[in-house]
């Protein structure tokens, strides 16, 4: 670990993060990671990173059975902290996240078999529930290879709108819920025997706007809007004498604006 008390730069070199006893690979390993604070960490006593970059990063996930993985340990860590006593999320910025050269093996001991997502590159602008202006170098995109098959989405940007917003699609058709339900890492009390899900998306950052005339001043937000479709679905419970609770032919849900970071969402039709 090496730190710039000056430049407020942070650099991880050689991260490894060690797997189950037994397991031969470690469960993580970064090459190189650098973080660049701002000074505006300390006048607002809340994490403020103007860059982050993630090079050579490896995760070698192993699946032993249904929703049981080799980083259970860490999440029954992470869910035993006590919860504090009021809901308001903590404040926080992250702004031009960069991850690249990256692998991601995934063992799947459940049907026998193996896949990986290699030359995984990642950028994302900011997440911020913070009202902070992050100077933004960093398009949103993703391109990766599963299996050896390249897969890329590249977003775009607004130049001359006021929050040089930038904004990604995401399109799923007919991705079939109980197929990919079974890899949730967190143990579910119910299941879905049948259930797809379509979404047309637009995920939209906007950075932060100073005050113009009697427009007042736009806090960072990252927006997701448009629709999600759920066809043929049903859930039962509980998981291990499963009845039918709930079903339908198809639903469909219109975002006009979710803010996750905000908690706050505008339904536009159901």
């Amino acid at each position: 670990i090496s730190a710039n008390p000056y430049s407020l730069r942070v650099t991880i070199k050689g991260l490894t993060v060690e797997g189950l006893p037994g397991e031969p690979a470690p469960l993580l390993t970064v090459q190189q990671a650098t973080v660049n604070a701002s000074i505006s960490s300390v006048l607002r006593f809340a994490p403020v990173i103007d860059a982050v970059k993630i090079d050579g990063l490896t995760a070698n996930i192993v699946r032993f059975e249904a929703q049981r993985f080799n980083f259970d340990d860490i999440i029954g860590r992470l869910r035993a902290k006590p919860k504090k006593d009021d809901d308001k999320p903590a404040g926080f910025a992250v702004g031009n996240i960069e991850i690249a050269g990256s692998l991601v093996n995934f063992d799947d001991r459940v049907t026998g078999r193996k896949h990986a997502l290699s030359d995984i590159a990642i950028g994302i602008p900011f997440i911020s529930n913070l009202p902070v202006d992050v100077e933004v170098k960093v398009l949103p995109s993703f391109s990766a290879k599963l299996n050896g098959s390249p897969i890329a989405v590249a977003g775009e940007t607004r130049p001359f709108h006021d929050t040089l917003e930038s904004s990604i699609n995401v399109k799923l058709d007919g991705l079939d819920i109980p197929t990919y339900l079974a890899y949730s890492p967190v143990r579910l009390n119910f299941t879905v025997p049948r259930g797809s899900l379509d979404t047309d998306l637009r995920i939209a950052f906007r950075r932060a706007a100073p005050a113009i005339g009697n427009k007042p001043a736009q806090a960072a937000q990252t927006l997701v809007s448009g629709a999600v479709v759920v066809n043929g679905f049903v859930l039962a419970a509980p998981a291990a004498n499963a009845q039918p609770l709930i079903g339908w032919k198809s639903l469909r849900v219109v975002l006009d604006e979710v803010d996750p970071f905000a908690r706050q969402a505008v339904i536009g039709d159901i």
